[in-house]
């Protein structure tokens, strides 16, 4: 009904015995192979759920082993192992759908690992909230002012920057600083009028030069209230 989900489930691709509705219509998996072994998942380049993921999964409760791989058609491939899909990710019809047949509870649950399960979830939930369009219904509230994630996301070379100013309108200030804090570019400083907005960064700093690969950060501030997303570039 136009939501979003984020399935993890080992074994649930094989315990179907053939394929169901579920796993062609929403998933757009064709194909699986039961318990394909494995351990280390990695992420596919340039996908903005798993870009630069590596998630190993030896240390959980559950054996690795039991995960199935798949092939799809129609959905994207998030995560592999040995070459085949361990993650997908699907939209149509105002629903997104994002399935591992890896367990969750697998990934690493320490605040010093870089991928860990709370990074993979908000991986997961920054996907579910990139605007699709502007009529697409995912804009915030306009009593209270909110900065979407950018999209795309990794990007190259210029990103839409949504934001939604409250109720009244107000000033606003969006700048891009680079992950040291030196501020990058100033796209915005003036009044805008209440509701949702959009602008672009050409990728480039304030001289005009363009900026290197790496990760930003899309700074917001309007009202008294400050807020951030992070932007990778990649070239």
């Amino acid at each position: 009904a136009g939501g979003n989900l984020f399935l993890s489930s080992m074994g649930f691709l094989s315990s179907r015995g053939r394929p169901s509705a579920f796993g062609t219509d929403y998933l757009h998996v064709d194909s699986w192979n039961s318990d394909d072994g494995g351990s280390l998942v990695t992420g596919v380049y340039g996908d903005p759920i798993s870009h630069d993921m590596t998630l190993d999964l030896s240390g959980g409760p559950f054996p690795p082993t039991d995960s199935d791989s798949f092939d799809t058609s129609g959905g994207d491939v998030t995560f592999e192992a040995a070459s085949t899909g361990w993650g997908v990710r699907a939209e149509e019809d105002g629903h997104r759908v994002a399935f591992s047949s890896f367990p969750f509870e697998d990934v690493a649950v320490s605040a010093q690992a870089p991928n860990n399960q709370k990074a993979l979830a908000r991986r997961v939930i920054d996907w579910f909230t990139l605007p699709t369009g502007v009529d697409d219904g995912l804009e915030p509230a306009l009593g209270a002012p909110a900065l979407a994630q950018n999209h795309p996301n990794p990007f190259n070379p210029t990103p839409t920057i949504r934001f939604t100013v409250p109720t009244g309108g107000a000033r606003v200030a969006l700048d891009v600083h680079s992950i040291t804090g030196r501020r990058v570019r100033s796209l915005v400083d003036r009044e805008f009028s209440s509701g949702p907005h959009a602008v672009t960064w050409d990728g480039r700093d304030d001289a005009g030069r363009e900026v290197a690969s790496g990760l930003y950060f899309a700074r917001f501030f309007t009202g008294g209230e400050t807020s951030e997303r992070k932007m990778t570039l990649l070239k």
